[in-house]
């Protein structure tokens, strides 16, 4: 496991209750400003990316997909959501052109690490994983 992934799986694992439902209630920000903000180059499916994770935590969250089902997938997309959310990280999202490359880097991760739930999940909501991973 690399340093990120590493970084990504403790994180996620230390996140507490409060943290978890920040993350939920951040969701319809977090799409807003996914569909709004500046993208790093050559992360062009990012908002999309971000669009599965906030759509998959909503729906873990409301009990459509049960937390056994979504095993750490559901942490670690939270802990995406909110570091995509928070506007000052290891790059500040400020920064014109790369402010949210660490965020995209951590997004990717997460997607990465849990591959087969995500292609379910989206491959179940009729989403292009295909297109959606393709930069991963």
């Amino acid at each position: 496991m690399d340093q990120l992934e590493e970084y990504v799986t403790h994180a996620a694992q230390h996140l507490t209750a409060e943290e978890v439902e920040e993350a939920v209630r951040a969701v319809p920000m977090v799409k807003a400003e996914a569909a709004l903000v500046e993208m790093p180059r050559g992360f062009p499916q990012l908002p999309a990316q971000v669009e599965l994770l906030c759509q998959f935590i909503e729906d873990v969250h409301g009990g459509h997909v049960s937390r056994e089902d979504a095993g750490p997938a559901y942490l670690e997309a939270a802990f995406a959501v909110r570091y995509f959310h928070r506007k000052v990280d290891v790059i500040p999202d400020h920064i014109p052109g790369i402010g949210k490359l660490d965020d995209a880097v951590v997004v990717q991760s997460v997607l990465r690490r849990n591959e087969a739930i995500f292609q379910a999940y989206a491959d179940q909501h009729d989403l292009p994983w295909g297109e959606l991973k393709s930069l991963m």
